[in-house]
């Protein structure tokens, strides 16, 4: 039985809304189908990290189900980087939200290049808040990123260093 707290449900809830970019929200909703058929299909706001240690897996597959289900042309992944004086900085501070290790937001983006399933899109985590950068299209690419991701979390490719990600 989950025993969520309601601190961690709305928690949850908040992180879905706001470090999604909205987008899981708008799925819910079946927006991301309307703004893909007026030719907005990009995702790029997903962002690694957000649902915290207590929702990693969790927030990884449903990121995964929601590049297949609006079916970009172009996705896009961020890491989550707590900066202080932020709300989610406070829930930080007060152990309400505990930031995922590297090695665990580099699973979640292992399980969405793994489980998305979009027809033909451009896939970039090249953004400074990235801990490894990838270049691909999904699904043609997807067995060359998981081998990346794999080695990378073995210890084989090096990462960038903190001071790196640029933020």
């Amino acid at each position: 039985m989950d025993r969520m707290s309601p601190v961690s449900s709305n928690l949850n809830s908040w992180l879905t809304r706001c470090l999604v970019c909205g987008v899981v929200a708008l799925a819910v909703l079946g927006v991301p189908q309307e703004a893909v058929a007026q030719g907005t299909g990009h995702i790029d706001g997903v962002v690694l990290g957000a649902g915290g240690t207590e929702r990693s897996r969790e927030h990884a597959e449903a990121s995964a189900r929601l590049v297949t289900a609006m079916d970009p042309e172009f996705v896009s992944l961020l890491t989550l980087t707590v900066i202080p004086g932020t709300p989610i900085a406070r829930l930080e501070a007060t152990g309400r939200f505990e930031l995922a290790s590297v090695e665990a937001m580099l699973g979640e983006l292992r399980t969405v290049v793994a489980l998305a399933e979009p027809t033909a899109a451009i896939f970039r985590t090249n953004h400074a808040s990235n801990y490894l950068p990838l270049s691909g299209r999904l699904p043609r690419d997807r067995d060359r990123l998981v081998g990346l991701l794999d080695s990378a979390l073995a210890g084989e490719i090096r990462l960038r260093e903190e001071w790196m990600r640029g933020l």
